[in-house]
């Protein structure tokens, strides 16, 4: 559904402002010469009618948003009723001011109308912010969604795969053995990465598992001279980690070292000591001419 309803923006700015044309203008045009005989009762409803928009916004606008998702009930019911009070005495102030001899049962109309413009101001509000909020879950849901699926991409390198899979391929005539055990191994990859890399936490047994068969598919790029030492000390002891926390780290070390410069290295030492996980990641670095 690429379009839906929303009480936001111009909509909602629509529906009130329609809201008090009607509020304001069906008085006005069915009861024309009830204005027009005495020219005080006009001012005096425009002056009320003032006076019940203010109270309109004033719930809308600061006692819902602030006091009640701010503060407590309590405070807000207190809040509501001194604004009713207040309201509803203005409102009588500008009457008998004007109209000194209008009918009491103006003043009872009066506080019906509080009334209903308090519930159509509360379910407004209650609406619009649930609207809201629905429509911040699913943006919420689906950037997480999004952010998941380009993390998940960006731990495939395909680079790192074709590149491996050639590796294999050679191996396949030269050394059938060591091209099977290559094959489990990235097939362990590509297992870990698709399922159990999605889950919020994991045993460090299989992040380190995850690591060392990264790097000895590594080993089958790199020529013979090359220097690549890999030393784990970390027992296994139950500890938990983040999923693909320190493989950036590794695979950086293999990105900025030459493979085919014999004299270049990489040195990857993990140790978990006193319940500190250590990560220590070596390589030479090498000037470029470009900027």
């Amino acid at each position: 559904m690429k379009t839906a309803f929303t009480l936001t923006g111009i909509t909602n700015f629509t529906i009130q402002l329609t809201g008090w044309v009607f509020f304001i203008g069906v008085p006005l045009y069915t009861h024309p010469h009830a204005f027009l005989q005495h020219p005080g009762r006009l001012t005096d409803f425009i002056l009320r009618h003032l006076v019940l928009i203010a109270f309109f916004y004033i719930n809308y606008f600061y006692l819902i948003p602030v006091v009640l998702k701010r503060s407590r009930l309590r405070k807000y019911f207190v809040a509501v009723v001194v604004l009713f009070a207040l309201t509803f005495i203005v409102q009588n102030v500008i009457e008998y001011s004007i109209m000194p001899m209008q009918d009491e049962r103006i003043s009872f109309k009066s506080f019906i109308a509080l009334i209903q413009l308090y519930a159509i101001s509360t379910s407004l509000r209650m609406l619009t912010d649930f609207i809201h909020e629905t429509r911040r879950k699913k943006m919420l849901e689906h950037e997480k969604m999004t952010v998941e699926l380009a993390f998940l991409r960006s731990q495939i390198n395909p680079h790192f795969l074709f590149n491996t899979l050639n590796n294999i391929n050679s191996l396949i005539h030269i050394n059938p053995d060591a091209a099977q055990k290559a094959i489990v191994r990235l097939s362990t990859i590509m297992r870990y990465m698709l399922n159990t890399a999605t889950k919020e936490k994991i045993t460090l047994e299989k992040e380190l598992e995850y690591i060392g068969n990264y790097i000895e598919l590594q080993r089958l790029r790199v020529p013979a001279g090359f220097s690549l030492t890999y030393t784990c000390m970390a027992d296994n002891t139950g500890a938990l980690i983040e999923p693909l926390l320190l493989i950036g780290f590794i695979e950086n070390a293999f990105k900025h070292a030459r493979s085919d410069n014999p004299t270049d290295f990489i040195q990857i030492k993990i140790e978990l000591h006193n319940g500190k996980l250590l990560l220590e990641t070596a390589n030479p670095a090498h000037r470029s001419k470009k900027t």
